[in-house]
């Protein structure tokens, strides 16, 4: 009970300390024009008198001679009044230390970004099966009933009765007949004759769809089959049944659809920030709701040229196997994490970039109570750590906490402004 009402304690204290540096910074620079021109209390904010700049990278800024560690440049003074002076501001070091700043030096790093997305199974469109009638025709008997039925490659789905292919196999059987009672004096073009109508009656039939397994059997036993059975081409399960019993078909028309899922598809939708880190080949690690504990690992095959102009991502597609009790379904979510490739950048903290409207800033430490705003341009982020593109050497100390404290005091702001607005004159 003692120890939990110490450690209370010192964690009240702590914040009041804090609490009365953020108060002390507010109330020495008061809310109005006039607490703006009193004098600011001795040891707030100290005068910044000469520092060394490089002429070519304005973000090197050091407190004594030398040279640039980018250029090789000699850094030249930056007098008082200097746009870089100004964005300059000093605490008290006993102020920032009851702020609780802390610092972190620039140095390179390797980043390898995660991206985390929502997929959703879909089936593989290069294993989708359509059933389709190719003659006028009746449903006699359905087999295949129910729509999410498994059925195998071969199974017979509909038996169809059909008068043109009664028709047709007719036509077999009397070719097969004709062939067959050709005296032995017949001559060769008579016995050509013969042959071109048995291959003529069989390409009928199998132009129709028919299974060379069927037509070898009415070659055999000569009997006409009146209600021919319509099978799947693949195994599967039954996606579409557009079919009843009794119903008549036309040439066209889809009676099943069949699809193959023991491989699958796992799709999702890319922002145009993240495409430049995926490609073709790009490792995906996969989780399932239904799958609890497990992950699954996929490659990205086809990353789209195009942008979804509602949602302005792109769409990539993943491959996998399902499982063996086919546990991945079409309409499923999953969880998908990219691995991006693994870079040696220049990086900082996350949490020391600022965003400021169109800008990006970090604070970088100069050193006893001094820190000055520094545009920057980022690049990836991953693990905690941000790119940096420009605007920091390595080296630098950029402020990593304790940021929302030092842009309450408004020469940190003042500073801020300064930067932008020099760099619109620049522009300009």
């Amino acid at each position: 009970m003692k120890g939990c009402i110490m450690k209370n304690g010192n964690n009240f204290i702590r914040g009041l300390a804090i609490s009365t540096a953020v108060i002390g910074i507010w109330g020495l620079l008061g809310c109005d024009k006039k607490a703006d021109d009193k004098e600011a209390p001795p040891g707030k904010v100290k005068e910044i008198q000469t520092l060394y700049q490089c002429p070519m990278h304005h973000q090197i800024i050091r407190e004594h001679p030398g040279a640039c560690p980018i250029c090789g440049m000699t850094l030249v003074a930056v007098q008082e009044g200097h746009d870089s002076a100004h964005s300059i501001v000093a605490f008290d070091p006993s102020v920032v230390q009851n702020m609780g700043v802390r610092t972190e030096t620039v140095h390179m790093r390797s980043l390898a970004p995660a991206i985390r997305l929502e997929g959703k199974v879909a089936a593989d469109e290069s294993r989708i099966r359509s059933v389709t009638a190719r003659v006028n025709g009746y449903v006699e008997k359905l087999q295949a009933s129910l729509s999410g039925q498994t059925v195998r490659e071969g199974e017979v789905l509909i038996k169809l009765y059909s008068p043109d292919l009664v028709s047709a196999q007719e036509e077999l059987i009397q070719a097969l007949n004709y062939r067959e009672d050709l005296p032995a004096s017949a001559t060769a073009s008579l016995r050509g004759n013969a042959e071109q109508l048995v291959e003529s009656a069989r390409r009928r039939l199998s132009n129709w769809g028919i299974a060379a397994s069927f037509v070898d059997a009415l070659e055999k036993t000569r009997q006409v089959v009146h209600d021919l059975p319509i099978t799947s081409p693949a195994g599967g399960i039954v996606a579409r049944k557009n079919v009843i019993e009794g119903q008549s078909v036309m040439p066209g028309n889809e009676l099943f659809q069949i699809v193959d899922l023991s491989q699958v598809w796992v799709t999702a939708h890319v922002y145009q920030r993240d495409l430049a880190s995926v490609h073709t080949g790009s490792n995906a690690l996969l989780r399932f709701g239904n799958l609890p504990g497990r992950e699954l690992h996929a490659t990205v095959f086809f990353v789209s040229p195009e942008m979804d102009p509602m949602t302005r991502t792109a769409e990539i597609r993943m491959r996998l196997s399902n499982t063996p009790a086919m546990d991945l379904r079409p309409e499923m979510f999953a969880e998908v994490s990219l691995q991006g490739e693994v870079r040696n950048v220049l990086a900082v903290p996350e949490q020391s970039v600022i965003h400021s409207g169109i800008r990006e800033i970090a604070i970088v430490s100069l050193g006893g109570g001094r820190f000055m705003p520094r545009e920057i341009h980022t690049g990836r982020t991953a693990d905690g750590y941000t790119e940096i593109l420009d605007g920091l050497s390595e080296g630098d100390e950029v402020v990593v906490s304790s940021q929302f404290l030092i842009d309450s005091e408004s020469n940190l702001r003042t500073a801020i402004e300064n930067m932008k607005s020099a760099g619109e004159e620049h522009d300009l």
